[in-house]
């Protein structure tokens, strides 16, 4: 019936519209950050977002590997008292770069720096993996921080290799 699925079609683009609330001057930034938002509201996160990127760093499939594995690892181990996720993202004449900082538990912190709140501590890591594969692809560099408050991840990835490095996906 064509009534119908007219009405459906307009019922699920207000769904669409209510649920794609951040709308940053990226579009693969902002699909990620609207993917994720039911989750971060389901937990009570409070997310404060500045971005000057204007060229993605990654091709896009790359680009949501590495901000979906650190926003899932951010969220996974939030602190349950505080929660917060800070992402800032900015470029200059030779880098991109991208911090993800969260709140979380000092307990969650490995011998190696990681967090994790699994109970598997051995079996971890897989997307941090993946994460720093592909920054290694690019040319770019990963460091991990914290203090007493704040989880720190923060990328650094060259302007010129971004814009230079394709890699094929392998399926």
């Amino acid at each position: 019936n064509p009534q119908k699925a007219l009405i459906y079609l307009k019922e699920k683009l207000n769904e669409t519209n209510l649920k794609n609330i951040y709308d940053i001057s990226n579009k693969e930034f902002s699909f990620i950050l609207n993917y994720y938002k039911d989750k971060i509201d389901k937990y009570g996160i409070e997310l404060i977002v500045t971005n000057q990127m204007e060229i993605t760093p990654f091709d896009t499939i790359d680009f949501f590997i590495v901000i979906g594995n650190l926003l899932d690892n951010a969220i996974e181990n939030i602190n349950s008292d505080y929660k917060k996720i800070i992402i800032h993202i900015y470029q200059d004449q030779q880098y991109t770069t991208i911090i993800i900082k969260n709140t979380y538990n000092s307990n969650s912190i490995l011998k190696d720096g990681a967090i994790t709140s699994k109970k598997d501590k051995q079996n971890h890591g897989i997307g941090l993996m993946n994460v720093k594969g592909i920054i290694r692809q690019y040319k770019g560099i990963l460091t991990i921080d914290y203090d007493d408050l704040f989880y720190k991840c923060m990328i650094k990835v060259p302007i010129k290799a971004s814009s230079k490095s394709k890699r094929s996906l392998k399926l």
